[in-house]
């Protein structure tokens, strides 16, 4: 075999290597880029679910406030009241509350009531 032949084949031989090679990178930056658009997509969605979890989690305390700033004032009016009127408003206000917010505004109630 001549040199110039020898150079063609190894030239030849270098391009394929390097065009196999781009390809390769190509096809790698490509399979990245769309595991890395699913996973922003994952991350989004999580972080949608995260801010709606939030947003009821603030409702949720803003009718507790509610119920509690409710309960504050009725037993404030049973203040003025003695004997079986006293004990009959804080049954009222203990029963509104158990009613209006469950099991904890009937506590916070009681223990007011104490």
């Amino acid at each position: 075999m001549s040199g110039d032949l020898k150079a063609k084949i190894a030239g030849g031989g270098l391009v394929a290597l390097l065009l196999v090679a781009g390809v390769n990178a190509w096809v790698e930056s490509k399979v990245d880029a769309e595991v890395s658009l699913r996973v922003n997509k994952a991350l989004a969605a999580q972080q949608e679910q995260t801010v709606s979890s939030l947003v009821q989690h603030t409702k949720d305390l803003e009718e507790v406030y509610r119920v509690r700033m409710d309960l504050e004032k009725r037993l404030e009016e049973c203040r003025a009241l003695s004997g079986d009127e006293l004990y009959d408003c804080y049954r009222r206000v203990l029963s509104s509350g158990a009613a209006a917010g469950g099991d904890n505004a009937t506590e916070g109630a009681a223990g007011a009531v104490r």
